[in-house]
């Protein structure tokens, strides 16, 4: 038996399109599944000393600033940016900016890796 080459620019493009409709069908079937969503506050290094010396009432200077937007990740992957807000005597996150959203339009285009603001 003896092997065939093929040109590969003689094969067509095969371009696989998923109607907006039947994407929101797929999703359909994950509705239930649980997603870990984690909003970090921030972060800081210590030494081990520093660490033992940590009492109630310590208080950790985190390394962000008053203001700064928080990163949104879903199961590590981050997919917006947003605000710390107060509702009620809860902590929340004002969505400003969401990333690299990946829903085709509904000519059925693959997505550009955009970024969507919320307006103020």
């Amino acid at each position: 038996m003896t092997a065939r080459t093929c040109d590969p620019a003689a094969l067509p493009t095969l371009k696989r399109r998923r109607t907006r409709r039947a994407a929101l069908l797929a999703l359909d079937d994950f509705g239930e599944t649980d997603l870990h969503l984690e909003v970090p506050l921030g972060s800081l290094e210590l030494d081990v000393r520093e660490l033992l010396e940590l009492r109630v009432g310590s208080l950790l200077q985190l390394d962000r600033l008053t203001g700064d937007f928080l990163d949104v990740t879903v199961n590590g992957t981050l997919i917006a940016r947003g605000e710390v807000r107060m509702h009620g005597e809860k902590f929340a996150v004002r969505l400003t900016e969401i990333l690299g959203t990946a829903t085709p339009d509904a000519s059925g285009e693959e997505p550009r890796d955009e970024k969507r603001t919320t307006p103020d």
